[in-house]
Parts: structure tokens; C-alpha cells; sequence
């Protein structure tokens, strides 16, 4: 029998993981928090026995964002300082944006209009910058929404 060569082995750990980030993603979307917490957990653990320092950064900010809706606001807030740093780090645009806007999720979790307010706006400016022009709608009109409220 061959054995598998170890770049071979890497290729498909690494597209199961994408995998298993991706069907958390739906799930996340689809309010399937808990499904959405194992995929997530799941592509961490691959992950992480890869060394794959980017998406780890991935897997837990989709993390923090199941945290947030669960509820474990101090277990989000530990994610997404770990997801932010490591974003800025790689210099990962779209991590970055993706960041601010969970870290704005968390604000308006913990009724922090200050922090909201600071957070989607550095989101809709990372979106801008990015060309995510329906993300950085729906940052404008979340604080818009927002402001109306107040």
C-alpha cells in the first residue's frame, strides 16, 4: 500500500476544515446556533492540529458570534480579542471588518450604545474600504436604525 504523502494528508484536513467553517456559517445564519457551535468547533480542532493560524482566526470569530446569541457574552468577548489581534496581525481585511462587526453584535448584547456606535462604524469603513458595499449597507443601516430608536 502508498502511503499518503504529508502534503496530500494537509489538503484534505484543510478542506475539511473549510468545510466544516462553511456549514457553520449557514447554520449560524439559519439560527441553528448549536449546530453552527459544533461545525465551528470542529474546523477549530482541524484547525489547530494544522497550525493554521488564519483560520483559527476564522473559527473563532464565528464562535464568538454563536456566544453572543447563546448568550456567554464574556466567552465572545475572549474570542474576539484573540480574533481581532491575530486579524491585525495577518493584516486580514476582511477578518478585520468581520471582527468589528461581531465586536458591535457584542456592544449592542451588552448595552453599550458608545461601544455599538464605535464598532459598526469601523466595520461599514473596513466594508467600504473592502468594496463590500452590501455589508457596509447593512452597517449603515444598523446605526441608522439605531439612532432612530434613541
Amino acid at each position: 500500500s502508498k502511503k499518503i504523502p504529508n502534503t496530500a494528508r494537509f489538503g484534505f484536513e484543510k478542506q475539511q476544515c473549510i468545510t466544516s467553517y462553511y456549514f457553520g456559517e449557514i447554520a449560524f445564519r439559519q439560527g441553528k446556533y448549536q449546530l453552527a457551535d459544533d461545525c465551528y468547533q470542529k474546523a477549530l480542532m482541524l484547525a489547530e492540529l494544522e497550525q493554521w493560524k488564519k483560520q483559527i482566526t476564522y473559527c473563532k470569530g464565528g464562535l464568538s458570534l454563536v456566544a453572543i446569541n447563546k448568550g456567554e457574552l464574556g466567552k465572545a468577548e475572549m474570542l474576539l480579542t484573540f480574533a481581532v489581534e491575530a486579524a491585525k496581525e495577518y493584516q486580514d481585511k476582511r477578518a478585520i471588518a468581520k471582527c468589528y462587526y461581531s465586536l458591535a453584535t457584542l456592544a449592542e448584547k451588552q448595552e453599550n450604545p458608545e461601544s455599538f456606535c464605535q464598532w459598526v462604524r469601523l466595520a461599514k469603513a473596513e466594508f467600504e474600504r473592502l468594496g463590500m458595499t452590501v455589508a457596509s449597507n447593512q452597517m449603515k443601516r444598523w446605526l441608522e436604525a439605531k439612532h432612530s430608536v434613541d
